[in-house]
């Protein structure tokens, strides 16, 4: 994140899992510089520093899977990346940090994939997909979402061709992960006739007067992938 100002900013960032450990960290920028998190090295946060094991655990060996929300006394700027270990995905891609502003309770991802070369019914291996997507989902307003509807459309359809059915909760801050390939934090088989092969768009609709967003990414395998900010109407 960068500090846009001629002033220094103080900065609170807000760490809410989908699951397990919350944590906050502050910070300051000094004017017109940048200040990086990192959760593998830790970018400008110390590994040694105690925030590391509030968020991760005291073996410091837990996952997090979740979202950052950052509060500021001054304007920010930001890009957040996803990076994959060399060792199974290796492939970084970035998208837009998001704000409050022009969040709706409706949002659309002109392109989501589920296309495997070979006959797959379930989550399969990350080389039997050319490609598979993933909506990151955050809920960037004061109060619990809730979200009614996660439809996936054909490319020339305008009916649903396949929809999560039940509803989900999503907290003030938190986020919720919908993988074409694993299901992410729903199961996939709860996506009523998505089949192995898939080329199309995804529709979140939260109830009316919730303010969500989503970034996607698009998967190829093992072997890169890329990132957008979805779009809300």
């Amino acid at each position: 994140v960068q500090n846009t100002t001629g002033d220094l900013a103080t900065v609170v960032a807000y760490f809410v899992p989908t699951a397990g450990n919350a944590a906050t960290y502050t910070f300051t920028i000094a004017a017109g510089a940048a200040f990086d998190i990192n959760m593998y090295v830790g970018g400008n946060v110390s590994k040694s520093d105690p925030f590391w094991s509030t968020i991760a655990g005291a073996g410091g060996n837990v996952n997090f899977r979740g979202a950052v929300k950052f509060v500021s006394d001054k304007p920010l700027v930001g890009v957040g990346f996803f990076q994959q270990p060399q060792t199974s995905q290796n492939y970084v891609s970035a998208y837009d940090l998001v704000s409050t502003a022009g969040a709706t309770n409706r949002v659309l991802g002109p392109w989501f994939d589920r296309d495997c070369n070979v006959a797959c019914t379930g989550s399969g291996n990350v080389t039997d997909f050319n490609t598979f997507s993933n909506l990151a989902l955050l809920n960037v307003g004061s109060s619990a979402a809730t979200i009614t509807a996660i439809n996936f459309y054909t490319q020339t359809g305008s009916t649903p061709f396949a929809t999560y059915v039940p509803t989900q909760t999503v907290p003030a801050g938190g986020s919720l992960f919908v993988n074409s390939r694993s299901g992410g934090d729903i199961p996939l088989a709860n996506a009523v006739g998505l089949t192995g092969k898939f080329l199309g768009t995804i529709e979140v609709i939260a109830s009316s007067g919730d303010q969500i967003k989503g970034v996607v990414t698009v998967n190829y395998g093992s072997i890169g992938a890329d990132a957008y900010n979805a779009f809300n109407r």
